[in-house]
C-alpha cells in the first residue's frame, strides 16, 4: 500500500514544485514601481515643489483628475469632477503632505520622485508600496496660484 501510495503522488509533488516556480517567476515578473529607482522628498522639498503652485493630480485607482492650488497660507481651492472643493494642506517633518478637504479626515501621504522625473504619492514609505497619485505637471511649470 505505501508503495502505491508514493507513485501516486510523486508526480503530483513534482507539479506543485513546477507551478511554485512559474508563480514566482511571474510574480517577480511584477515588482512595484516604487522598487524602481526614485526617492523620497524632504519636507523642504515637498514644501518647494507645492507652494503657491497650482498641481494637476491623478488618481491611480479611479482615474480622477484634479486641479489644486496650494496656496501659501495653507489654504487649498481644488477643482474635482467639475466641483471645486476647499481644504488645507501641510507638510510634516518626515516630508508627508497632508491634506484635509472640506468635511473629510486628514490623509497624509509620502511624496516620491521617480528614476524617471515624475512626482507620485505613496500611502507607505516602504520599498513595497504602491502609488496612489502621480502629478501630471508638478515641478515642470512655475506658474504662482492666485491667491
Amino acid at each position: 500500500m505505501y508503495l502505491l501510495t508514493q507513485n501516486l503522488f510523486q508526480p503530483v509533488c513534482k507539479w506543485g514544485v513546477a507551478l511554485v516556480a512559474i508563480g514566482t517567476l511571474t510574480a517577480c515578473s511584477h515588482m512595484p514601481q516604487s522598487f524602481q529607482p526614485g526617492r523620497q522628498l524632504k519636507a523642504n522639498e515637498v514644501r518647494q515643489l507645492f507652494t503657491d503652485q497650482t498641481v494637476t493630480s491623478k488618481n491611480l485607482s479611479t482615474g480622477v483628475v484634479s486641479v489644486s492650488r496650494y496656496l501659501a497660507n495653507n489654504r487649498v481651492q481644488q477643482q474635482r469632477e467639475g466641483r471645486q472643493r476647499l481644504g488645507t494642506w501641510r507638510v510634516l517633518a518626515d516630508g508627508r503632505i497632508c491634506l484635509r478637504m472640506e468635511t473629510q479626515k486628514e490623509s497624509c501621504r509620502w511624496i516620491r520622485q521617480e528614476a524617471d522625473g515624475r512626482y507620485q504619492k505613496y500611502r507607505e514609505s516602504h520599498a513595497f508600496a504602491r502609488p496612489v497619485v502621480t502629478y501630471i505637471n508638478l515641478g515642470k511649470t512655475r506658474t504662482p496660484a492666485s491667491r
